[in-house]
């Protein structure tokens, strides 16, 4: 009887402890990746190589100095 009870102890530790890890990384991913990395490589490099390259690199602005 006193062995179960250790073992659904250990058990139920253990359920615990692989949740806590699941739910860290998945936040961490969805705020690592999804934000910072697909908004930067989508939003940034769209405007980013749309915007400097007219505006900036322009003939009116560069080209002529």
């Amino acid at each position: 009887g006193s062995e179960n009870v250790g073992l659904s102890n250990a058990n139920i530790g253990e359920n615990p402890m692989p949740r806590k890890p699941k739910g860290s990384s998945a936040r961490s991913s969805m705020e690592g990746e999804s934000g910072p990395k697909v908004r930067p490589k989508g939003i940034v490099d769209g405007q980013q190589v749309n915007i400097p390259v007219l505006p900036l690199v322009g003939p009116k602005g560069q080209r002529r100095l």
